[in-house]
């Protein structure tokens, strides 16, 4: 091995990680923590098990998203879209009553910034 090899890979992974480097938001984390990816796609586009939800902006209410992440269910009993989308997905949307409002409110923030 060359004596500068290791510097200069040193010096790749610093500009990959570096200052500059956008950290990821409280709700992306969740997103991949929570498996969100599993089913509807690591950018929101969709998958077999789960509908994509990128665009999900132009229909939800941060708060209403928020609510829906706890209670998934009962917005699907009241909300045709939502029962006409269940029948055409083979894993029914979880809850995640495990997790506080406010990180239900960042994963909600997160999905909506999906485009």
């Amino acid at each position: 091995m060359r004596p500068t090899a290791i510097p200069c890979a040193a010096l790749l992974l610093l500009a990959a990680c570096g200052p500059d480097a956008a950290p990821a938001s409280p709700g992306a984390k969740l997103y991949q923590v929570q498996g969100c990816a599993t089913c509807h796609g690591s950018a929101g586009e969709g998958a077999l098990p789960g509908p994509p939800i990128a665009g999900s902006s132009s229909r939800w209410k941060r708060d209403d998203l928020a609510a829906f992440l706890a209670e998934p269910e009962s917005f699907v009993a009241r909300d045709p879209r939502l029962a006409q989308q269940k029948k055409k997905y083979m894993m029914p949307m979880q809850a995640f009553t495990h997790l506080s409002m406010e990180e239900r409110l960042q994963l909600a923030d997160h999905v909506l910034s999906l485009r």
